[in-house]
């Protein structure tokens, strides 16, 4: 128990103390699937892209994968504390994309193929959870996607109960704020990857309906990223033991 409340204390001062040296580049991380998506929803709802077929549901594919890979590329200059500017935007987006192209691809199949299977929320929710850890692990290790389920197995292994108790946090102050249940289930997604966007894939279509607790909803959700990506750099990088053994190293300095 001390370790786990350890360790979530240092990732929230951790996050807290880098907004405070780099508070301009956090307005960006929060501003961009915004400000994105409010545009891209707009496009897409004009005349001659509102139509559900096949070669506009590729093109959201293929734009959804390029906002998605340069958005973690954006968390991932946060988590490392280096300047978001146009030079580190691009290179750190196209450093993952062929991961993020493969993974979100497989995550599609699956939803394709067992559809039926996926419309019951146990095992939506189910696999939501069990993958969630690969946002971290394609952004903040830059694990290729065929050593991802060997990489998560050995991350639960020891950081199962640490890794899921502030998402499941997350999920009740979620639920429990959101104003539609709608806003719980498109934060989720039915792509494991997509959680990465959360309430802003529904900017423009809600944003006059519920202004600011959408937007207070988004806040809280960056927030939650950030905390996330230390929490995992954390976990993934040590063990309860070499954490013990380095505070005690630390507190006799």
């Amino acid at each position: 128990m001390t370790d786990l409340l350890q360790v979530y204390q240092e990732s929230l001062v951790k996050v807290v103390t880098n907004i405070k040296k780099r508070p301009l580049d956090h307005l960006l991380g929060l501003a961009f699937p915004v400000v994105i998506f409010f545009i891209l929803n707009y496009v897409f709802s004009l005349n001659y892209l509102a139509n559900d077929n096949i070669i506009v549901g590729v093109l959201r594919f293929i734009i959804s994968i390029f906002i998605l890979s340069f958005y973690l590329g954006i968390l991932s200059l946060l988590l490392e504390e280096r300047p978001v500017s146009l030079d580190t935007f691009k290179s750190s987006g196209w450093m993952i994309l062929n991961d993020v192209w493969t993974v979100y691809f497989i995550f599609s199949l699956l939803e394709m193929f067992i559809g039926t299977a996926l419309s019951s929320g146990f095992v939506f929710i189910g696999l939501f959870i069990f993958f969630n850890p690969f946002i971290e692990m394609i952004y903040v290790d830059k694990e290729s996607p065929n050593q991802l389920l060997g990489k998560l197995l050995t991350f639960y292994k020891s950081n199962v109960l640490h890794w899921l108790l502030p998402l499941f946090a997350y999920l009740l102050i979620l639920v429990v704020f959101a104003p539609s249940p709608i806003l719980a289930y498109i934060t989720i997604g039915s792509n494991p990857l997509d959680f990465v966007f959360g309430p802003a894939r529904l900017f423009s279509q809600f944003i006059l309906e519920e202004p600011l607790i959408l937007i207070l909803c988004q806040v809280f959700h960056f927030f939650y990223l950030l905390y996330r990506g230390q929490l995992y750099r954390i976990l993934a990088h040590s063990n309860p033991r070499k954490r013990a053994y380095m505070r005690e190293w630390n507190n006799g300095l």
